[in-house]
């Protein structure tokens, strides 16, 4: 007899997960995925993952079973979102669910035709959807929310500005309901709406707040191609953004931070009214992101390398290296050295002056319209701008001695009688109210 032994490998099959088995708590209140490899023929290998639960109360007008709990389940597992929803139906005063929702923080619907007489002030705690069809006698009582926003159908409230914000569609209005002091920046990225002040104030105070991370002392951040609207439709005109940044240390505080954005103010007040610290009502680019995209060629061995840089807006390149004192220099197109050291940031800033057609908006652009910009040191508007446009419509809006615009780089444009001087080699402009 003749036994052939031959080894081989057998590669690993991998895992194959499906579609998870839901497991809830009787009341709803928390939810658990199961996982199973299918290529695991003992079923023995599994994976269980908590769920996070959002919980939503739809109130109806019909008489049996007009209101709903919807739970929805959400875990996140091998880099995929799976869901879980689970719904129950009951038959309760109206108002006692309303109010008991509310109180749970839970998020609320009320629909077309549901009658509803309000006992006291609700606070939303999440968000609140109203139906315009819905019947609200308020009773001499109050919605209480940071923030709304109508649509042609329902106006939804909302417990913070930031969650506003978060949820607006292209084209929304985000009205602000109630005084607001912040204690992070509101950040609006990439979205086209408008913010609506509504006679109310978003204030933002700090006291020697540490780092310049996340925009540690600013009110609101408008960034990543947003286009925003700021305005006050209040009849009285109050409506504000105030900046009361109180500390000698820290680093600059802005009311409104413009960054690759354009902003246009209609009316409303941005204040700047710190002591000890500084800052402006509004800067326009101030912390420049890039237009350089910088790439390491290494094909001369990982000590000498070179580092390619492509201009963004028009594509063209060009090639630094390390010299012995290691500050980067150009290097020319046959490939040598030479005398000539290259500064980033001083590169995008010359080109942001001499070429303001090309590189002139590149970080934001912000536009006076109306409303009014105040400082409490000088009682004057002051912008600072870096590689950025700004554009006076109308100075009615500087105060009393109009308005400072500090240019590092970029463009102005600003009606010729109300302009005053410039100093520091065109860097300052003054322009009088």
């Amino acid at each position: 007899d003749y036994t052939a032994t031959q080894n081989v490998t057998v590669p690993m099959l991998g895992h194959a997960w499906g579609e998870p088995t839901w497991t809830w708590k009787e009341d709803y209140s928390t939810a658990s995925a199961k996982f199973v490899c299918a290529n695991d023929s003992d079923n023995n290998h599994n994976e269980d993952k908590p769920a996070d639960i959002e919980h939503t109360v739809t109130i109806d007008s019909t008489t049996v079973d007009n209101v709903k709990n919807t739970y929805i389940a959400t875990v996140e597992f091998n880099g995929s979102i799976f869901t879980g929803t689970n719904e129950t139906k009951e038959t309760a005063n109206a108002y006692e669910a309303f109010a008991a929702a509310i109180n749970a923080g839970v998020k609320v619907t009320l629909n077309a035709g549901v009658k509803v007489t309000l006992n006291e002030d609700i606070a939303v705690t999440k968000s609140l959807v109203v139906s315009k069809d819905a019947d609200i006698d308020f009773n001499g009582h109050k919605i209480i929310a940071a923030a709304s926003i109508e649509s042609d159908e329902a106006v939804t409230y909302y417990s913070s500005l930031d969650a506003a914000i978060n949820a607006a569609q292209d084209g929304d209005t985000v009205s602000v309901l109630s005084d607001l002091n912040l204690s992070a920046p509101v950040v609006i990225s990439g979205k086209n709406l408008t913010l609506d002040l509504n006679g109310k104030t978003i204030q933002r105070g700090t006291t020697n707040q540490a780092g310049t991370a996340n925009h540690a002392r600013d009110n609101v951040v408008v960034k990543g191609g947003a286009t925003v609207t700021i305005m006050d439709s209040s009849e009285e005109q109050t409506g504000k953004i105030l900046n009361t940044h109180n500390g000698s240390s820290g680093g600059p505080a802005y009311a409104l931070y413009i960054e690759e954005s354009t902003v246009t103010l209609e009316s409303g007040t941005i204040e700047y009214s710190s002591s000890g610290n500084s800052g402006a009502n509004v800067a326009v680019g101030v912390g420049l992101a890039s237009f350089l995209e910088r790439t390491i060629d290494q094909s001369e061995g990982m000590f000498n390398p070179k580092y390619i840089y492509k201009n963004l807006i028009t594509g063209e390149t060009f090639t630094t290296k390390l010299n012995n004192s290691y500050q980067e220099v150009y290097v020319s197109e046959d490939g040598q050295i030479t005398d000539q050291v290259f500064n980033q940031q001083l590169y995008e800033f010359n080109l942001c002056i001499s070429e303001p057609e090309t590189y002139g908006r590149f970080a934001g652009t912000f536009i006076i319209n109306g409303g009014h910009l105040r400082s409490n040191e000088t009682d004057a508007g002051v912008i600072y701008v870096t590689c950025a446009t700004v554009i006076v419509n109308n100075s009615d809006a500087f105060g009393k001695n109009g308005m400072i615009i500090q240019m590092y780089a970029g463009t102005v444009e600003y009606p010729d009688d109300k302009f005053v001087k410039q100093e520091m080699e065109g860097m300052t402009i003054y322009i009088k109210g």
